[in-house]
C-alpha cells in the first residue's frame, strides 16, 4: 500500500485499503466521518463529549462511541486512524500512540494534525492554551511517533499546523538536531499579550 502522491485526507481514495475502515479519535460531531461514509468507508468514531457524539449518531447515523481512547475497546483493527487536533490534548501521548498502533492494520495509515510550535498561530498567549498539554515541532512529532513504533511517510510543516501520515514500523529514529535551540529561536519572534 502506497501513500498518495498528494497525501491529504481527500486523496485517500487512491489507496486500495482492504476494508476501508476508519477510526476518528476525537471526532466531535462526526462530520469528517460522514464524508468518509458517503464514500463507502466503514466508520467508527470516539468522542469524549456526549453532546457531540449523540449529535453525530443522530444526524449522520454514525457509530460514535462516547468516551476516551484509553478506555475504549475496538473489535477490529483499522486501515486509517485520524488524530486531528487531538494528540496535543492527551494526558499521556506515548500511551495513546501505543494504543493507536495496536489498533492499526499492518499496512494502515495514521493521520495526525497538531499545532506547529515553530509557527504558532495568533499570539503565544493563545497558542499556549491550557487545553494543549503538549506542543510539537517536526522533530518532536517524528521522535514521539518513532518511540511508539510509527514511521512518518509524509510530513507537511509549511503552515501553522503539522500534517503527518505515518505507518507502523520497527525502525526507531531519533532527533536529528537540537530542537530546544530551534524552538527557542522561533518563539523569540513572538510577543505575549
Amino acid at each position: 500500500v502506497k501513500t498518495p502522491s498528494r497525501p491529504y485526507i481527500s486523496n485517500l481514495d487512491e489507496i486500495p485499503f482492504p476494508d476501508r475502515s476508519i477510526l476518528d479519535v476525537g471526532c466531535n460531531t462526526g462530520y469528517l466521518l460522514y464524508l468518509f461514509k458517503k464514500k463507502k468507508w466503514n466508520c467508527v468514531g470516539i468522542e469524549p463529549s456526549r453532546i457531540f457524539s449523540e449529535y453525530g449518531k443522530k444526524k449522520y447515523n454514525l457509530d460514535i462511541k462516547t468516551g476516551i481512547l484509553e478506555r475504549t475497546k475496538f473489535k477490529k483493527k483499522f486501515d486509517l486512524i485520524i488524530l486531528s487536533h487531538v494528540l496535543e490534548h492527551f494526558d499521556n501521548p506515548n500511551k495513546s500512540l501505543k494504543i493507536i498502533r495496536n489498533n492499526l492494520k499492518k499496512e494502515g495509515l495514521v493521520y495526525i494534525e497538531v499545532p506547529n510550535i515553530l509557527k504558532p498561530y495568533n499570539n503565544l498567549s493563545f497558542f499556549f492554551q491550557n487545553a494543549h498539554l503538549y506542543t510539537f515541532s517536526p522533530n518532536t512529532v517524528r521522535a514521539i511517533l518513532a518511540k511508539n513504533g510509527l514511521k512518518i511517510e509524509w510530513l507537511d510543516d509549511s503552515g501553522t499546523f503539522l500534517k503527518v501520515f505515518a505507518r507502523s514500523s520497527d525502525f526507531i529514529d531519533s532527533l536529528r538536531e537540537d530542537d530546544y535551540r530551534l524552538v527557542l529561536s522561533s518563539l523569540k519572534r513572538y510577543r505575549t499579550r
